[in-house]
C-alpha cells in the first residue's frame, strides 16, 4: 500500500481555485514522480502524456501509460508510483462546474460512466476501465491543448471563461472517445457489476428524493435480497448506508460553498428532516454540520 503523502495529504478548493465566480478549472502538467496518498475536495482528470507509472486509488493499484485517461472523484484517496518519464496533463475541476454545465452533460450517455461510474469500478475492483486514447486521439487533444495554452498565455482578461469552455469542449471530446470505444449494454464491459448500472446511476440523479431498496432492486432485476447482498459484495457497504455517505458528500458542497441553512441543505441531499441529517452526519464525518463549516 502506497503511504500517504508527506508534503500535503488533503487539498481543499482553496488551494487550487480562487473565490472568482468562474473561476471553476484549472490545468496544469507536470511530471509525476512518486506521489503519496492523498485526497482533495474537487475532481481531477487526469491525462497521461508519456511515460509509465502505477496509480494507487484506495487500496488498489493499476498501470498507466500513454494515452490513458481517468478520473479522481472528490475525496478519493489515490497516488501515484514507479513513475517512469511519466508526464501528465492535470484538470482540476470544481463541483460547481458540473452543476453549471448539467444539461449539457446530460445528452453524453457515456458521461455519468466516464466521470462517476468507472472511478466507483475502480476503487473497488482490480480491473480498470479506463479511456485510453488512440494515437490519433491523444495526438488531436495534445494539438487542443497547445492552442488552448497559447491563447490562455496572450489574453489578459476572461482567462477563466476560456478555461472553462476549453475544459467542457475537452471532456465532450473525452465522452464522445470513451462512447466509441466501450459497449456499455456488453455484459463483459462491467462484469458482476453490470445489473448495478442503473441501479447506481438512479442513485446518483435522484439522491435528493426518497430512494428504496426496492426500487434499486427492481431497476437491477433482481430480488431485495439478492441485490443487497450483490451491491455488499461488490462495494463492501449496504446500498442504504451506500446512499447517505453519497448524500452526505453532496452536504459537504453545500455547507462548503454555500450559506444555505442546514435545514435547506438537508432537504436538498434528501434528508427527511434536518435532526436525521444531523445524526447522519455526526456519525460518517465525527463531526456536526454546523463545526463542519466552522472549520472550513
Amino acid at each position: 500500500m502506497l503511504r500517504d503523502n508527506p508534503i500535503k495529504n488533503k487539498w481543499t478548493y482553496q488551494d487550487v481555485f480562487s473565490l472568482k465566480e468562474l473561476d471553476l478549472t484549472s490545468t496544469s502538467l507536470r511530471k509525476n514522480d512518486a506521489i503519496g496518498m492523498h485526497t482533495h475536495d474537487f475532481y481531477e482528470i487526469n491525462i497521461v502524456l508519456s511515460g509509465t507509472g502505477d496509480h494507487y486509488i484506495n487500496d488498489q493499484s493499476f498501470h498507466i501509460e500513454k494515452g490513458d485517461v481517468f478520473v479522481i472523484p472528490p475525496n478519493i484517496k489515490h497516488g501515484y508510483e514507479n513513475a517512469k518519464e511519466l508526464y501528465v496533463y492535470h484538470i482540476c475541476i470544481h463541483t460547481l462546474f458540473f452543476e453549471k454545465y448539467a444539461k449539457e452533460f446530460e445528452s453524453f450517455p457515456s458521461f455519468f460512466m466516464l466521470v462517476a461510474l468507472e472511478p466507483l469500478i475502480r476503487s473497488h475492483n482490480v480491473n480498470a476501465l479506463f479511456l485510453n486514447l488512440s494515437p490519433k486521439e491523444l495526438e488531436s487533444t495534445l494539438f487542443y491543448i497547445d492552442e488552448f495554452d497559447s491563447i490562455q498565455t496572450s489574453v489578459a482578461i476572461q482567462k477563466n471563461v476560456l478555461r472553462n469552455v476549453f475544459v467542457l469542449s475537452l471532456l465532450t471530446r473525452f465522452c464522445n472517445y470513451y462512447q466509441n470505444t466501450m459497449d456499455f449494454s456488453a455484459k463483459e464491459t462491467f462484469g458482476d457489476y453490470h445489473e448495478l448500472i442503473t441501479s447506481l446511476k438512479f442513485i446518483f440523479t435522484n439522491y435528493q428524493e426518497k430512494i428504496s431498496i426496492d426500487r434499486l432492486a427492481k431497476l437491477a432485476n433482481l430480488s431485495r435480497a439478492s441485490f443487497i447482498r450483490k451491491f455488499k459484495q461488490l462495494f463492501h457497504i449496504a446500498p442504504g448506508e451506500f446512499i447517505v455517505t453519497y448524500r452526505i458528500g453532496k452536504a459537504k458542497n453545500l455547507l462548503v460553498l454555500t450559506s444555505k441553512s442546514i435545514a435547506e441543505i438537508a432537504h436538498m441531499t434528501g434528508f427527511y428532516d434536518s435532526p436525521h441529517f444531523m445524526r447522519s452526519f455526526q456519525r460518517v464525518c465525527g463531526v456536526s454540520p454546523s463545526n463542519f463549516r466552522k472549520e472550513k
